[in-house]
């Protein structure tokens, strides 16, 4: 029992089916419920914690709850769900699920099952600092905190949450923006880097295959060499993430270039990451 958070055990979850480590992190993503269920009692926040992990665990197939940790509205101690060691949804994929420690903030749209807790603000922000410190320990690094919505077609984790998070959630500088290799502010100058376009960079004067290789690198589970010379593995990392965001919405195709649209995404995805 910890006098910083609440166990797994006093939650009452089940142990997970699998699990499966974190590698390299870069943010804190926030989360929300989804829904507004009545809480009282902090007995009832625990029982609608057990409900989520039946059913990400029993419907949506997952190993174990897919959240890290839960701010709490009752008092400044959060709660352990996952972990802190293990990744989010273990059995998943990057490209179904941000690799990323997550804190689960219990209220919904509404918040009208949470307002009528005696300092509910307070305490939910507290913990969630606390659950912030816990994982920067963990990882040993300062991370910013970004919201689902930031990658995820959703309204998750709510106005509230993305508020905090807009305003600088704990105190820390959102992401600084992507480097711009051109003043163009609709990217047309830039070139294209891929196959028959530019694949070296000679005597790395430009570095934009470099600066392409790296982003890869940071934002693909399987990792990209970061050499200067646009080969297969390159090729394929780009197609990915190109199929990836295409399917989310964003405007590039998978063609294996770094055409206008591409490079549009790629900014935004590197601002949103700080990826410098």
């Amino acid at each position: 029992m910890s006098d910083l958070w609440i166990e797994r055990q006093e939650i009452g979850l089940v142990p997970a089916k699998s699990t499966t480590p974190f590698g390299e992190v870069a943010v804190i993503t926030g989360h929300y419920f989804g829904t507004d269920p009545l809480l009282r009692t902090e007995a009832d926040l625990m029982s609608q914690i057990r409900r989520i992990q039946y059913n990400d665990m029993m419907v949506k197939g997952y190993s174990d709850i897919m959240y890290n940790l839960g701010a709490n509205p009752f008092r400044p101690k959060p709660l352990m769900l996952r972990g802190l060691q293990n990744r989010n949804a273990a059995n998943g994929t990057t490209l179904g699920n941000r690799i990323s420690p997550s804190v689960l903030f219990p209220f919904g749209p509404s918040m009208s099952g949470i307002t009528h807790i005696p300092n509910w603000q307070d305490n939910l922000i507290e913990s969630a600092r606390i659950a912030d410190d816990m994982i920067e320990y963990t990882f040993g690094k300062t991370l910013p905190w970004v919201g689902h919505k930031y990658w995820k077609a959703t309204a998750c984790p709510g106005e509230w949450m993305m508020a905090l998070i807009n305003a600088q959630f704990d105190e820390r500088p959102l992401p600084p923006p992507a480097p711009q290799f051109t003043p163009d502010p609709d990217l047309r100058k830039r070139p294209i880097v891929g196959f028959n376009y530019v694949m070296w960079d000679g005597f790395n004067e430009d570095g934009y295959v470099r600066w392409v290789q790296d982003f890869l690198n940071r934002t693909s589970v399987e990792g990209c060499p970061v050499d200067g010379v646009w080969g297969w593995i390159s090729h394929e990392r780009l197609i990915k993430f190109q199929g990836y965001f295409a399917q989310q919405g964003f405007p590039c195709r998978p063609n294996g270039m770094t055409d206008l649209d591409t490079w549009a995404t790629i900014h935004y995805i590197a601002t949103i990451e700080g990826i410098v």
